[in-house]
């Protein structure tokens, strides 16, 4: 009997829940929202706690023409935020917009198989379907 409660379903659910940007709280002080606690989680389950490990070797040499780019952005947003002065709100950005997204993705991309991605569209469809739904019960 397969369990329900595994990593390739808890990111189903995180795609599910991609709304719930929406609701922020504070964590120590630092502002937050749900859909991050989510994105968190689950690299943290795959790193840690995930039956196959990383080979960090092979995953450098698969995305290494991505590198030098990522590194590019990462400088231009760093120096974004020093320039900016308002460092707590840039830091949100950068982890909300740019770092979370880019491991979840790396996290979806060595979990799920190809023949599994079709269930990734389905759980965004459905979130689209369901925020459509109560858009419209609020118009």
């Amino acid at each position: 009997m397969k369990k329900i409660f595994n990593l390739e379903n808890f990111i189903y659910l995180t795609i599910l829940a991609l709304p719930s940007y929406l609701w922020r709280f504070s964590f120590f002080g630092l502002p937050i929202n749900v859909l991050d606690v989510l994105i968190v989680v689950c690299v943290i389950w795959r790193v840690f706690f995930y039956k196959e490990k990383i080979n960090y070797k092979l995953l450098f040499e698969k995305y290494k023409a991505f590198i030098f780019s990522a590194g590019l952005i990462i400088f231009g947003l760093v120096a974004s935020v020093l320039m900016n002065k308002n460092y707590i709100a840039g830091l949100g950005i950068i982890k909300s917009w740019f770092l979370l997204p880019v491991l979840f993705s790396l996290v979806v991309g060595s979990v799920l198989k190809e023949d599994k991605i079709k269930n990734v569209f389905l759980a965004y469809y459905v979130s689209a379907f369901f925020t459509a739904l109560i858009s419209l019960g609020y118009f």
